[in-house]
């Protein structure tokens, strides 16, 4: 491990790896929010329990969908390079967790797929919601929103026939 002097703290310790994920960051244009993902991992981690307004420097992001009363994340507005994941940590038993387009615009597209023989999967080209259906979705199911900066491109995967759906409200 080589060490290098990070964040005024001389002791610091990173790999040749990491350093090199740091150089790439630092000739990018990078938010602070990215670069604070990129040395520590952990802040790229949120347990989400209720109600979540997504913004733009969360960018990144994973979302444990984790729950006993299910509940909507909303994304914000399509910005080029934006990205999220949303992953199922507690199963969606009486209501659904959603996930939807800021102010309701038919920009998702994209598919899920699903394990089982008889269900190929579910796919759209104007959604502006994505469902972890109640009853059907499993915990592990997920799905990765990364936006080109006009629409939401979405893949994912269920275990569960249905467990993860997507149209407009």
């Amino acid at each position: 491990m080589a060490k290098y002097w990070v964040a005024n703290n001389p002791n610091s310790e990173i790999t040749n790896a990491q350093s090199q994920i740091l150089k790439d960051i630092a000739a990018g244009s990078s938010t602070s929010a990215e670069i604070d993902i990129a040395c520590n991992p952990s802040d790229g981690i949120e347990d989400v329990t209720a109600t979540n307004a997504i913004t733009a420097a969360e960018s990144g992001k994973t979302f444990f969908l984790n729950s006993a009363t299910e509940f909507v994340s909303t994304l914000p507005a399509p910005a080029a390079g934006l990205n999220y994941t949303f992953i199922v940590k507690a199963a969606p038993s009486g209501a659904n967790y959603t996930v939807v387009t800021n102010g309701g615009a038919d920009i998702m597209i994209g598919m899920v797929t699903c394990a089982t023989a008889d269900d190929l999967g579910q796919a759209d080209a104007n959604a502006d919601v994505i469902t972890f259906v109640g009853g059907q979705s499993v915990v592990g199911d997920w799905v990765r929103v990364v936006s080109d900066g006009t629409s939401w491109y979405f893949s994912g995967a269920c275990f569960v026939a249905e467990g993860i759906t997507s149209g407009t409200t």
